[in-house]
């Protein structure tokens, strides 16, 4: 039952129709400044904004974690009760040959060139790229995208796979982590400078980090542990111990901007920077999967042997698909982000 609920749930939260509501932007996107109880001040009344950056994560592996504990009386962790972990890793496999380095370029500079014209239909004029990419903090501060992308062993060390793509292929002037850690911001003169480049182009820059997904995982564990004795004739006593384990995954293809993975600024020249976070998915709504299989032969990532837990190494799933299928999903999915960050600046 309780297996069939959580699909159930998971199925409706994909078909969420796409809206751009007040109460849908606020609950979808965050921007915070001065910490977690300060007022955002560089939307307020906003005209015109640089996007400086726009970096995208193109997900082709994805991997899912999950620890539960036993509960007993009042939902409280139940004291020598038992616990189950899971693991469960899906692949995107394109039946058509892979993707190469210049479509998933395409489909970045698409979205930056979306993103600017939603902005200017709704009276936010965007400085050019020529004028950004052109300014002494952007060449001087900025680094090549293939310095700051992570090796494919380190990735796969936390159970991700990504293809790192900015924009435009330009400089990143913030880097980020898609797979864990806070980000600090400018440090020390960096800050200053980062202050002045607003001033010279005459409007707040924004930094972007959009992380796309090709698959809602759901793990569902339960344990229970029970105990029991009996006293027979002939002074014999009989104790036994049992521990029952449990562990369910759901894995659906759904090619979607991912919520709660990394962050994005923005600054401007008076030193004021906010953080936006995106607090859940917004989903492409485009069916894209040929087919989604169980997979034993795939590597299994981030496989493991936890001391205090019964681990379930869950076979890989691969998700099948055409790459102009994915690109059609993954492209709708980046304008639906789009709309949404200039739904926050119109409502702001």
């Amino acid at each position: 039952m309780k297996k069939a609920l959580l699909l159930s749930c998971c199925l409706g939260l994909s078909c969420l129709a796409f809206a751009q509501d007040e109460k849908t932007v606020d609950e979808t996107l965050k921007v915070t400044a001065g910490g977690t109880f300060g007022k955002p001040k560089i939307l307020k009344d906003l005209d015109r904004i640089a996007i400086a950056q726009s970096t995208i994560y193109f997900k082709t592996a994805t991997t899912r974690e999950v620890i539960e504990h036993e509960r007993g009386a009042f939902g409280r962790r139940k004291q020598d009760g038992g616990s189950v972990a899971g693991t469960i890793t899906a692949y995107l496999d394109f039946t058509d040959g892979e993707m190469t380095e210049s479509e998933y370029q395409e489909l970045a500079d698409g979205f930056y060139t979306y993103l600017t014209k939603k902005l200017a239909d709704n009276k936010v004029t965007p400085v050019s790229w020529d004028k950004i990419s052109t300014q002494e903090f952007y060449t001087e501060d900025g680094q090549d995208v293939k310095d700051v992308t992570k090796d494919a062993d380190a990735m796969k060390r936390k159970g991700q796979l990504y293809r790192q793509i900015n924009a435009n292929k330009g400089n990143t002037l913030q880097k980020n982590s898609i797979t864990g850690g806070m980000n600090i911001g400018f440090a020390f003169g960096k800050i200053k400078r980062a202050a002045n480049y607003a001033r010279d182009l005459d409007a707040p820059f924004a930094l972007l980090h959009v992380t796309v997904d090709f698959a809602d995982i759901f793990l569902d564990g339960e344990v229970a542990t029970g105990s029991g004795t009996e006293y027979q004739a002939g002074g014999v006593t009989r104790i036994t111990k049992t521990k029952k384990w449990k562990m369910d995954a759901n894995v659906g293809a759904n090619v979607k901007i991912a919520g709660n993975v990394g962050y994005s600024m923005l600054y401007n020249e008076k030193m004021v920077s906010e953080t936006m976070t995106l607090l859940r998915d917004i989903n492409s709504e485009t069916p894209f999967a040929s087919s989604v299989k169980e997979d034993p032969d795939m590597e299994k990532l981030r496989a493991r042997d936890n001391l205090f837990a019964k681990d379930f190494n869950m076979n890989p799933v691969v998700i099948s698909t055409t790459k102009e299928k994915y690109k059609a999903a993954a492209r709708k999915a980046l304008q639906n982000y789009a709309d949404m960050f200039v739904a926050k600046i119109r409502y702001s």
